[in-house]
């Protein structure tokens, strides 16, 4: 499997980045707040959107940090490394 990182320069806010998904066919919007805290050319609320194409099938929930770490990725050990 290969991995793309799609945020090298910008990165969600960590606190709550209040995602909304919004679809449209087999496209899948997401809006969510960017980090302030980390960007300098980023504000309080400003927002990004991230869209996907040809999507037959998506998930938005929490991750599960502890079984990541331990190897349990559902990728095997093959996971991302930024986590």
């Amino acid at each position: 499997m290969r991995w793309t990182k799609l945020n090298t320069t910008f990165d969600a806010e960590p606190n709550a980045p209040g995602p909304l998904v919004t679809l449209q066919g087999d496209i899948v919007r997401v809006r969510f707040l960017l980090n302030p805290f980390i960007w300098d050319d980023v504000q309080d609320d400003d927002e990004a959107e991230l869209i996907f194409e040809g999507v037959t099938m998506y998930r938005l929930g929490p991750t599960n940090d502890e079984g990541f770490y331990r190897g349990q990725c559902r990728f095997s050990k093959t996971g991302i490394a930024w986590g």
